[in-house]
């Protein structure tokens, strides 16, 4: 009987590992990935603080904090839902995909809520919004390492966190604010490219460490056995040989 299973059955298999090996690093590492936004939220509110409204600095940071507690809820449920068995990788990897388009949006829209408009101070009004963007800048920067292995997630986050200060700056008409988010922008191309170069070298990765791992489950089964073959096996001989 044959053993081996059919081709789209194994291509099954392996989209579903990997989605699975996906989800386990972008969780795996997600602790430092959630706390490095709330510590860089506090630092801005801290900056701003005096220079923007309590209300406005208090509101953006409290959906920024709410974010990640949800996230760390997201994180302990699916370690208890792998310890119970459960095996849903992809609803986790859509999850993971939600909450950092969320959180893109906050990061983005960051310079258009907490640091206010002052056409009267441009060079003040320029150096604060530079203060946020290169938070901004450097939290998609960790977020392309961390994020890699699913192109899906990063530029949920990627994409509104650059874009939305970007198109912001340069709406502004002042050089200063217009060169700046010209500059967000090409750092957006910069960054796209770098993380799909990144993807492309995992994801071979793993197709080659899953075929590795197929290759070893084969040369540990058995050869099928024929059951139309009626054939019965040779005896086992023992005692002296018989040389003919």
């Amino acid at each position: 009987m044959e053993t081996q299973k059919p081709e789209w059955n194994q291509d099954a298999l392996e989209a579903a590992r990997l989605d699975n090996t996906r989800s386990h690093i972008l969780y795996s590492q997600s602790r430092l990935t959630f706390i490095y936004p709330v510590i860089s939220a506090l630092a801005l509110c801290a900056l701003l603080w005096g220079i923007s409204t309590a209300v406005t600095l208090l509101t953006w940071l409290a959906l920024v904090v709410a974010l990640t507690l949800a996230r760390f809820w997201m994180l302990r449920t699916i370690q208890r839902d792998h310890g119970a068995g459960g095996d849903s990788p992809g609803q986790w990897l859509n999850a993971f995909a939600l909450s950092a388009l969320i959180s893109g949006i906050l990061w983005g829209a960051a310079p258009m809520i907490i640091v206010p408009r002052a056409p009267d101070r441009l060079v003040e009004f320029t150096l604060w919004n530079g203060l946020v963007i290169l938070v901004v800048c450097g939290l998609v920067a960790g977020a392309t390492v961390a994020y890699a292995a699913s192109l899906r997630v990063l530029f949920c986050y990627m994409v509104p966190a650059l874009m939305l200060p970007g198109v912001y700056l340069i709406s502004l008409g002042d050089r200063y604010n217009s060169v700046m988010g010209g500059f967000v922008l090409l750092f957006l191309v910069h960054a796209s490219t770098t993380a799909v170069r990144m993807h492309v070298q995992l994801r071979r990765y793993f197709e080659l460490e899953y075929q590795l791992e197929r290759l070893r489950a084969d040369l540990k089964e058995p050869p099928p056995v024929d059951l139309n073959d009626t054939a019965a096996p040779a005896p086992a001989r023992h005692g002296r040989r018989v040389v003919l």
